[in-house]
């Protein structure tokens, strides 16, 4: 009965890394697709938006002209954006964690499987 419980517990940790490992790597692999679909899809748009510049300029130089004082906004927004950054700490730190969890994930999965290899060429 112990041998039963043990093998059944040892092949649902295998399925478990097993599914865990799988949508792991159809991420990686969906992400690649929607790279390549996301860059077909612009290329129909940029010959609309090269066709339609012409218009949008014209807006923004009468814009200009209407508004001197938008330069300086937008010059004085983008020196507080600047200031703010280095203090986006906890944003950085999510980053790195998430990394970190990343590389001990591929490191676990990358040891389970190397072991299973090995185990099962003997």
């Amino acid at each position: 009965m112990k041998k039963t419980i043990k093998v059944s517990v040892f092949f649902s940790f295998i399925l478990l890394f097993g599914i865990l490992f799988g949508i792991y790597q159809a991420t990686d692999g969906e992400l690649g697709a929607t790279a390549t679909q996301i860059s077909e899809e612009t290329k129909p748009e940029s010959n609309i938006v090269a066709t339609e510049k012409p218009k949008k300029e014209k807006a923004k130089e009468e814009n200009n002209q209407e508004d001197g004082s938008t330069n300086k906004e937008l010059m004085e927004k983008q020196k507080r954006v600047e200031e703010v950054k280095p203090f986006n700490f906890y944003s950085e730190l999510g980053a790195k964690m998430g990394k970190g969890l990343e590389i001990i994930f591929h490191q676990v999965v990358t040891t389970i499987i190397t072991t299973i290899h090995s185990f099962l060429n003997g």
